[in-house]
């Protein structure tokens, strides 16, 4: 569930990542089959008739495999604890997608945005360069305004309920 926390010079929406339990549910068991691959692989690996030409493949075929592996573990790990954050400033938008406290940061300086439109289900923070979007959840669109307005950005820039 979305949160506002609200200090004397900032507030931050905090926003779990989306989750999918169809999604997970499906990763989860290509995860379980992908790893029973791997150990299938490893086991060859050590097996003293294993020939060295396919010594070689199977440990390229290894780190192909754990990329994979990453790669399939990644989302879930979003979806579980992955969090989308958003502060604002006077000066600016910070917008973060973290995992634990790593992730990229996108900062847009208030004399860049457009606007900032609040609907029942997102935050739109429109600047020179795009669009970005903030699902809101069970935040009412007119607290985030008002907090928007008690930092001082102009009104005609904020769009949606005040």
């Amino acid at each position: 569930m979305a949160t506002l926390y609200e200090r004397d010079d900032q507030f931050e929406i905090k926003v779990p990542a989306p989750r999918s339990r169809v999604l997970m549910i499906l990763l989860a068991g290509c995860l379980v089959f992908w790893t029973l691959a791997g150990v299938s692989a490893i086991l060859m690996l050590f097996r003293v008739d294993t020939e060295e030409a396919g010594r070689a493949f199977l440990r390229a075929w290894l780190w192909v495999w754990g990329a994979g592996e990453a790669a399939l573990l990644l989302p879930v790990v979003w979806m579980v604890s992955g969090v989308e954050r958003v502060t604002v400033t006077k000066a600016q938008v910070r917008w973060a997608r973290e995992l634990g406290s790593v992730g990229p940061v996108r900062t847009i300086e208030r004399e860049q945005v457009v606007s900032v439109e609040a609907t029942q289900e997102s935050l739109f923070v429109t600047h020179q360069a795009g669009t970005k979007r903030l699902t809101l959840g069970q935040l009412e669109p007119g607290d985030v305004i008002d907090a928007f307005s008690r930092l001082g950005w102009p009104s005609q820039v904020l769009l949606g309920p005040k």
